[in-house]
């Protein structure tokens, strides 16, 4: 397990980053870290997700930004390419969870140029997870939607 701090960087190279490539998720994203995918082309994207909620169905994002217990601020997570799978008759986890809550607030934060890619809709019955969900703020999400 990896620990980022603030005015940490993680770059991450392409290639798909799952269970079965040993990522556990949610990915909770602390104060002041940056996760940043490869920027050149979507092709070189790396692939966060896919079959995530196999094993798990509480999962409900793939990366988690809280501000629940401390105002958080200089989050950025860009040029990633984030990967919804419905297996097993699960729903697929949103891509991105942004939650605030009590009175602290998400400032100075970016999330840009990413994409969420969902492989199936829901045919399980249950309700469908939105891609990405803000919870208790407001502000600007750059994410490109596809299928």
């Amino acid at each position: 397990m990896f620990l980022a701090s603030a005015g940490d960087t993680i770059n991450v190279k392409s290639g798909d980053y799952d269970v079965a490539a040993g990522e556990d998720f949610p990915i909770l994203v602390k104060d002041g870290v940056k996760v940043l995918g490869v920027e050149a082309s979507t092709a070189n994207y790396p692939r966060m997700g896919g079959d995530v909620n196999v094993a798990d169905s509480s999962v409900a994002a793939l990366f988690h930004v809280a501000a629940t217990s401390a105002d958080r601020s200089g989050i950025e997570i860009k040029y990633l390419r984030f990967v919804e799978e419905i297996v097993s008759g699960r729903d697929a986890p949103s891509a991105l969870f942004v939650q605030t809550a009590g009175g602290y607030t998400l400032s100075e934060s970016v999330f840009h140029g990413n994409i969420v890619e969902r492989l199936a809709m829901n045919d399980s019955g249950q309700d469908d997870r939105a891609a990405v969900v803000m919870e208790g703020g407001h502000g600007t999400l750059g994410f490109e939607l596809s299928n």
